[in-house]
């Protein structure tokens, strides 16, 4: 009788845990050669993003809200599929 009323709290608890969805600042564009490159070619509505904490990490992230320019501050979370753009920043 014990057991079965724990299974149910231990159930209960993972039903009601919120996942935490960490939001990261970063910069639109890379530079190559002199060249500044912002959209990903061959993925729609994909852009390069520098993350601000790590400078030499980039990463294709998707955007289907803005309208971007190259090193324009964005924030960034990251999802199973991927990283996302969720809006611009200005500090």
């Amino acid at each position: 009788m014990v057991d079965i009323n724990l299974y149910k709290k231990f159930k209960d608890f993972d039903i009601s845990k919120e996942d935490l969805v960490q939001t990261y600042l970063g910069v639109v564009g890379i530079g190559v050669y002199g060249d500044q490159f912002v959209d990903v070619p061959n993925r729609p509505n994909h852009v390069y993003v520098r993350i601000r904490n790590n400078v030499s990490e980039v990463t294709q992230a998707y955007n289907d809200l803005f309208t971007l320019t190259y090193g324009q501050a964005v924030l960034v979370q990251r999802y199973a599929s991927g990283w996302k753009v969720v809006r611009t920043y200005v500090p």
